[in-house]
């Protein structure tokens, strides 16, 4: 069972045998015990968080990349454990890094839209923006639309594609998200993950939480003033339509919100978080 007893002996013990210096864990199934479990193994640990779930933290090192991570998220750790709070910590992957000297252009119109929802997208929340979208007071748009390989709604999603009066373009399992996002002027997505990838590109974007554990990472992005939010719960295709022409007829706007998210992430936190690993080799 993942987070039990056994599971975190079971790994500790593969950790051994393959020579492993480090173990790191993700996932709400992870608590106090799993943590404690490991930990009699020997094994280093890093445990990556977003809102202080576990309660009580046994972890040599505690990872929390979002805006509203605190010390007193942590209040019950052990004398040792040492805390990596903030978007500086955003891990982000290579090609990011490699986009990091990429200047960003804010056209003084925006037509260029990424929608990116996420792996599977549950809500079918692609097909819905794509078809909010048909709203005759827009212009016509330039989109992408990035479809992960376990989305279920890929045949609805093409037929929408397909009707459109925009040009519309479906990317399956991108291999260049880097690219597409240098390439849009503006990004209408989950506010998972992705949201500091954005960041790190100084993509101006629209987000919704897709689920629960993204609300406080959305609201907080939201105050900073580096993304706008719509509501995928309550979904209302006026609004949101609304909301994009105010953002693709407003450089202003776009330039500020690219200016304030780049500002948070500068694609070098897996490189800090790997020179933290490093160190506590040595300690």
């Amino acid at each position: 069972q993942p987070g039990s007893r056994e599971d975190a002996r079971a790994t500790a013990e593969i950790a051994r045998k393959t020579g492993c210096d480090w173990i790191v864990v993700d996932g709400y199934h992870f608590g106090a015990n799993y943590q404690k479990f490991v930990k009699e193994s020997s094994c280093k640990l890093l445990f990556v968080d977003d809102n202080g779930h576990a309660g009580r933290y046994n972890a040599d090192l505690i990872l929390n990349q979002n805006l509203h991570a605190k010390m007193s998220l942590y209040g019950k750790r052990t004398p040792r454990t040492t805390l990596l709070l903030g978007p500086r910590y955003a891990m982000l992957r290579r090609e990011f890094w490699m986009h990091r000297h990429g200047r960003r252009e804010i056209r003084e119109t925006g037509n260029r839209i990424l929608i990116a929802m996420g792996g599977s997208d549950p809500r079918n929340l692609t097909f819905r923006i794509i078809r909010a979208l048909e709203r005759a007071s827009l212009p016509p748009f330039e989109i992408v639309a990035a479809i992960g390989g376990s989305n279920p709604h890929l045949a609805k999603i093409e037929t929408a594609a397909s009707r459109s009066r925009h040009r519309v373009r479906l990317v399956k399992d991108a291999t260049d998200m880097a690219g597409l996002m240098m390439w849009a002027d503006l990004a209408i997505a989950a506010a998972g993950g992705t949201s500091w990838e954005f960041c790190a590109q100084a993509l101006p974007a629209l987000l919704t939480p897709a689920a629960s554990n993204q609300i406080a990472a959305a609201r907080n992005l939201k105050r900073a003033g580096a993304a706008l939010l719509f509501s995928s719960a309550r979904f209302n295709a006026e609004k949101l339509a609304a909301e994009v022409l105010r953002l693709i007829r407003s450089s202003s706007l776009r330039r500020s919100l690219s200016r304030r998210a780049h500002a948070l992430v500068d694609a070098r936190g897996a490189s800090r978080v790997a020179a933290v690993l490093q160190r506590g080799l040595k300690g």
